[in-house]
């Protein structure tokens, strides 16, 4: 059984051959070194410190940004190589990255929707970005900013990559990956003003959010239009804080439940699967993910604390769960309790399909390699066979 029946099998709650593995985002440069992946090692940063020097640099870049093609062929290759060397079945495709990006200063950038963004070195070199807050602090600023259209030619080199991508990878599933509706907004705003404006002007935003979510929607639809279409989708929307839910439920009724209806319905219309990644405890929240159409649920954090194993009682003939091996223990346990856990997911989870292993988060650079690989890849790998036995 090849790496897309497995998962198709098991998105439609039968038993594959065994339990899939999903390819989490890796910070880590020792793994990556292990399994020869590719690595991107301060370019960035050093670009701009060889323009930097120049009168205008900052639209010189904004510039080379929105000309440049965002996918990169030879990278993505060898990505992908290094997650069927992890043994992983399936992984993203960044379907989303920004239409285009303004730079505030050496340090930090604007994304197409309002996010400011900090370039961060990671340990060994290695560069990533983390949120700072929005750019936009008022109404008057969204309505003069240039909202991305999914008409973009931009997103014509996105599919066209994907295309190409797609016919030369030779194993594992690559999941468009898309979002995030609500992320997105908030995140322009930052979250005190988005709150006010969330209840004092919601003529406003309620156009906001049909902004975000047309957007989001029409992405996908053309996605979706590609013959033949993505295998499956994947959208990302982090709902979730430590406590509960970060809206109210009547807020993500009106708001955002509506376009992930549209959303699934369009993915499912092309024969196709979708896939729901929401951070944080968004426990009271996947009766509206089932209701809404989602095959799939990523990552049941452990650390918020969510129970995978009681929510797959209750919910795992409804939707597969792609999860949850803790990041302590991945970063500060032993083999033995990755092993355990892992042992654990698997007789608990596995049994009749519905299951995908997977971390509860991303890989972080201070993973213990040992962990990630021999504790939860490898031990997947020899007791994930169904029929599963203990």
């Amino acid at each position: 059984m090849n790496s897309l029946d497995r998962v198709i099998t098991t998105l439609e709650h039968k038993e594959p051959d065994r339990i899939p593995i999903f390819g989490d985002l890796i910070d880590s440069i020792k793994i990556i070194e292990m399994y020869d992946g590719p690595q991107i090692i301060s370019s960035l940063k050093s670009i701009i410190n060889v323009v930097s020097w120049l009168i205008g640099w900052r639209h010189i870049l904004s510039w080379f940004y929105r000309k440049l093609t965002p996918i990169r062929e030879n990278y993505l290759l060898k990505l992908y190589k290094f997650y069927e060397n992890l043994g992983a079945d399936l992984t993203y495709f960044m379907a989303n990255p920004p239409l285009y990006i303004k730079f505030l200063d050496k340090n930090t950038i604007v994304t197409d929707w309002g996010s400011k963004m900090k370039i961060q070195k990671l340990p060994e070199g290695a560069e990533s970005f983390y949120y700072v807050g929005g750019y936009w602090t008022s109404k008057e600023d969204y309505d003069e900013w240039d909202i991305p259209s999914a008409d973009d030619p931009k997103i014509d080199q996105i599919i066209n990559g994907y295309q190409k991508i797609r016919k030369k990878v030779n194993e594992i599933v690559i999941l468009p990956s898309f979002g995030e509706i609500f992320g997105r907004i908030w995140n322009g705003f930052g979250m005190e003003l988005f709150t006010k404006l969330l209840y004092q002007e919601q003529k406003f935003i309620k156009r906001v959010f049909e902004d975000s979510g047309s957007y989001t929607f029409e992405k996908i639809k053309r996605f979706m239009e590609i013959d033949p279409p993505p295998e499956i989708i994947w959208l990302s929307e982090d709902l979730g804080e430590k406590l509960g839910p970060i809206m109210s439920p009547k807020f993500l009724q009106k708001y955002i439940y509506p376009w992930h209806k549209k959303i699934c319905n369009v993915v499912h219309k092309n024969g196709s699967k979708i896939i729901l990644h929401s951070c944080g405890n968004i426990r009271k929240l996947i009766p509206d993910f089932i209701e809404s159409g989602f095959d799939g649920l990523n990552p049941i954090q452990s650390t918020v604390p969510m129970d995978i194993f009681e929510i797959h009682e209750k919910f795992g003939d409804k939707i597969t769960l792609v999860g949850n091996v803790p990041m302590p223990l991945l970063t500060n346990g032993t083999i033995e309790e990755v092993k355990d856990y892992t042992i654990k997911l698997i007789k608990n989870l596995g049994p009749g399909g519905g299951f995908i292993m997977a971390a509860d988060h991303s890989i972080p650079p201070n993973t213990i390699p040992a962990n990630y690989i021999e504790g939860m890849l490898n031990i997947t790998k020899k007791y994930g066979v169904y029929p599963i036995k203990f």
